[in-house]
């Protein structure tokens, strides 16, 4: 997972990636497993870290705008990203699952992420994937792009999968679980969701430097992924 750490360096030399844990190597092989989904983490402490700028390759990116209702929910619940200009081609942070994007893109303006003058006021979309974004303006600008805006809140459905991401990772980063372990967990996990029509499969064999789990959230195919993301202890 080395080099893909460095990917981040090269993106953002202002995060510090010199002690990398367990959580750490589950986060990264969440982002690496949910492409063009995002990874998760509630800590806004940790958030920070996992600002993906530049325009990386891991981002959630809408194709292209779209004509839709008014207003629709977030239907992939498993990430937002943050917009440094009213277009979708500018550079963003990537960021965990929340309650308030808006109020959590606010804070990468605040923490001089996106911006050194502070937040603008920033509106609450949804893209082509169904995934939240927040971008600079007014909230006619969603409309501008031809994506809907916002609705607040989750259904059951979105929550539950929320839930589920953020008890895999805790989970994940938490133990080694070999490949046969580490399935098997997932469709514990996943069974226990509660969520219908969902699966656990193998990315592909565990290699020999990498012989603990990690899992990705595939919201589009319904699926939870299983990859070998670090060594074991």
């Amino acid at each position: 997972m080395g080099d893909a750490f460095d990917g981040f360096r090269l993106a953002d030399p202002f995060i510090d990636f010199d002690e990398i844990t367990a959580a750490d190597e589950q986060r990264l092989a969440t982002i690496i497993a949910t492409r063009p989904s995002t990874a998760s983490n509630r800590s806004p402490r940790h958030l920070w870290r996992w600002a993906v700028v530049l325009g990386i390759g891991t981002t959630v990116i809408a194709s292209g705008a779209y004509a839709l209702a008014r207003s629709q929910p977030a239907h992939n619940p498993t990430g937002i990203t943050c917009y440094q200009e009213a277009d979708l081609d500018s550079s963003r942070v990537v960021l965990g699952p929340t309650d308030d994007p808006i109020a959590t893109c606010a804070a990468v303006w605040m923490d001089g992420t996106l911006g050194r003058s502070g937040p603008p006021e920033l509106a609450a979309c949804v893209n082509a994937p169904g995934v939240a974004v927040v971008l600079p303006g007014d909230q006619s600008a969603c409309g501008r792009l031809g994506l809907p805006d916002l609705e607040a809140g989750r259904g059951p459905e979105e929550q539950a999968i929320v839930d589920l991401q953020a008890t895999l990772e805790d989970v994940f980063a938490a133990n080694c679980y070999r490949q046969s372990q580490a399935l098997s967990k997932a469709r514990d996990l996943l069974d226990a969701s509660g969520l219908e029509g969902w699966q656990v499969e193998l990315a592909e064999p565990f290699p020999p430097a990498s012989q603990c789990g990690a899992t990705g959230v595939l919201t589009d195919s319904r699926t939870v992924l299983v990859i070998g993301a670090r060594e074991a202890p």
